[in-house]
């Protein structure tokens, strides 16, 4: 075809944004905004108690 065509077409088309390496899930964004559970998947266990 004619790549004036071609050229005129895509003029205004945008190209999609890259995709993380591991796409997140509704979950885990919702538990990187709520700072309780950032605490609580921050504290280490007990090494007396494993706990």
């Amino acid at each position: 075809m004619d790549q004036s065509f071609h050229q005129a077409r895509n003029k205004f088309t945008k190209t999609k944004p890259k995709q993380a390496l591991r796409p997140k899930d509704k979950f885990r964004r919702q538990l990187e905004r709520n700072p309780y559970g950032v605490f609580l998947s921050q504290m280490s266990c007990c090494t007396l108690t494993q706990v």
